[in-house]
């Protein structure tokens, strides 16, 4: 007859537990799912590009393949996409120089110089006729089309308390605009400003440039479609996002946020050369359009003079390669970045590599290293051309790194937090290209209150949307004392005493005559398109 499987266990294997048969089903299944792991392994092994594994493998960085029987088909695709944007050769480089086997240099083995000054030219300096001369070079540069515009704009509004893209802040101005919003609006501005310098009826259009990251460029793609591309036509206005690098640990490995992702973070605002570098059509599209010059700007200053007409002049009678704007320092210990000479070639330095240089004088009192990077530079498209594309691989050996406590992925794939740094993020600043120009480098010195107003942090005396509101009030303000009117109240103490002219109505001070014989009472702000009347 029938006899149940506990039945069949006790009379023929009496000697084995009563569990025998459950545990080895369990074991069976346990078989069958290590098999089938293997299976999707194999699978999914299978759907990445033979090239990619070969890297992983030549870079010793096979643990990247750790999770891949886990993966789901959406899951691998995602993998598949962050792998083929790893340049494995630039990590390995970067872990080699900068971590392994770094270059120390000790104390005064640098061989910083002050730049020459030869090679500064003082705004103060130039009569108002030389002023007018060098800017109307500028303009007939600028009407015509040969000066571009690239926003450095990849960075976030995070110790502003905004977690957005910085662009996208608004720093309290009575006009309500961003700061994407008031720089581009003087871009347009400064177009139409060129053609009333030479009394011309049309212009050609110039190109703006933004450079996003991959965490804000849909945002800021967003807000610009959203805002009719802020009065920029849409064959000039182009966005493209910055690369980003893989976070490392001390031993080189590259890290996991997650199973199928990789921990990635921006390699800061020279990473425009890492883009150039895989993108050789930007300049060809540039010498389509009869581009001459790059004006590079950062985002962060809000009083920032792109295309600046006197800059663009300056640099056609110089016939410099890279005319850099700067402005001097406010005093010998301030934290500011200048341009020096290191070894012969101009360099940004930090204030940190400095040390008691900082407050050096020369026979006339004044600072040996004065001038402060203000992220404001106009360079020959063809230079930084021969920079990207045949000399890329040299600013590999220019990034910095930061050691940092990395949250990541063990290998058993869990969560960890790290107390202390664990590991590396690679960052490379514009500035960093500048030994690489062999001739033509050239300082155009600004006066700080025209021209730099950041806004950086929330500490309402440093560098602040309070602080950039103040400075924008009283610029505003002496352009309208010196059309004529006269202001009623001290500018610039909040919160009633705001002064603003809109960016379209005036790029330096110009098409105020309307105010002349006016007097004026706070806040003040003059719209687009608003008469004033006597």
């Amino acid at each position: 007859g029938k006899i149940t499987q506990d039945e069949f266990v006790e009379e023929f294997y009496p000697k084995l537990p009563k569990d025998f048969m459950q545990k080895k089903s369990e074991e069976s299944n346990k078989a069958d799912m290590e098999e089938s792991k293997d299976m999707k392994a194999e699978k999914n092994m299978e759907k990445i590009p033979s090239e990619i594994v070969e890297q992983i493998k030549e870079y010793g960085q096979e643990h990247l393949l750790q999770f891949v029987e886990e993966y789901s088909e959406d899951e691998l695709q995602v993998f598949v996409e962050q792998l083929k944007q790893l340049d494995f050769k630039t990590i390995q480089e970067l872990y080699e120089n900068l971590v392994k086997n770094p270059v120390s240099l000790e104390e005064g083995e640098k061989d910083i110089q002050p730049i020459t000054a030869e090679m500064i030219h003082k705004k103060d300096a130039f009569s108002s006729e030389r002023s007018q001369e060098l800017k109307k070079r500028g303009a007939e540069v600028i009407t015509q089309g040969q000066v571009a515009t690239l926003i450095l704009s990849g960075g976030q509004g995070t110790r502003l308390g905004f977690d957005h893209a910085k662009g996208l802040f608004k720093i309290g101005l009575q006009s309500d605009l961003s700061i994407f919003e008031v720089l581009t609006k003087r871009f347009l501005r400064v177009q139409e400003y060129s053609k009333e310098l030479l009394e011309k009826d049309s212009t050609a259009g110039c190109y703006l440039y933004i450079m996003t990251s991959v965490s804000n460029n849909g945002e800021i793609v967003d807000y610009y479609e959203k805002n009719d591309k802020i009065g920029v036509s849409e064959d000039c206005l182009h966005f493209f996002s910055q690369p980003m690098l893989p976070a490392i640990s001390e031993e080189g490995k590259i890290f996991f946020s997650g199973k199928n992702q990789i921990t990635m973070a921006p390699n800061g605002n020279g990473g425009v050369f890492s883009y150039l570098l895989k993108h050789p059509k930007f300049f060809e599209e540039l010498e389509e359009k009869n581009v001459k010059y790059l004006n590079v700007v950062g985002v962060d200053n809000i009083l920032c003079k792109m295309m600046d007409p006197l800059l663009v002049g300056l640099a056609e009678e110089l016939d410099s390669k890279c005319l850099v704007k700067t402005i001097p320092k406010n005093s010998p210990r301030e934290k500011v970045g200048v341009f020096g000479l290191v070894k012969g070639k101009v360099e940004l330095l930090e204030y940190s590599e400095l040390g008691n240089l900082s407050t050096k004088t020369d026979e006339k009192g004044e600072l040996l290293f004065q001038d402060a990077n203000i992220v404001n530079m106009l360079i020959e498209v063809a230079s930084l051309k021969r920079i990207a594309l045949e000399e890329g691989e040299k600013l590999t050996k220019l990034y910095h790194k930061a050691h940092k406590a990395i949250p990541h992925l063990n290998e058993k794939g869990e969560a960890i937090k790290p107390p202390k740094p664990n590991g590396y993020k690679f960052e490379l600043f514009f500035n960093s290209f500048m030994p690489l120009m062999t001739e033509g480098t050239a300082f155009l010195q600004a006066k700080r209150e025209e021209e730099f107003a950041p806004v950086k942090n929330q500490s309402p005396n440093n560098d602040s949307p309070q602080t950039a509101r103040d400075l924008i009030s009283k610029l505003h303000s002496g352009w309208v004392s010196k059309a004529g009117a006269t202001i009623v109240g001290e500018v610039g103490q909040e919160p009633n005493n705001l002064f603003e002219i809109h960016p379209l109505i005036s790029y330096e001070g110009e098409n105020l005559n309307e105010l002349s014989g006016n007097e004026i009472s706070l806040p003040f702000y003059l719209p687009l398109k608003k008469q004033v009347k006597k």
